[in-house]
């Protein structure tokens, strides 16, 4: 069972992590292409 939690605990650590990354991405697309950030909205 132990195992079993370090799994979940890396992969949420690994998920936040992304989650930061993107939102980071989106922080720096929206302040220097805002076209190209809608563009990329518009795509999801």
């Amino acid at each position: 069972m132990s195992a079993l939690k370090g799994v979940y605990v890396s992969l949420l650590r690994f998920y936040s992590y992304v989650m930061l990354m993107w939102l980071v991405a989106a922080c720096l697309l929206s302040f220097y292409m805002p076209a190209a950030f809608i563009r990329v909205l518009k795509t999801l």
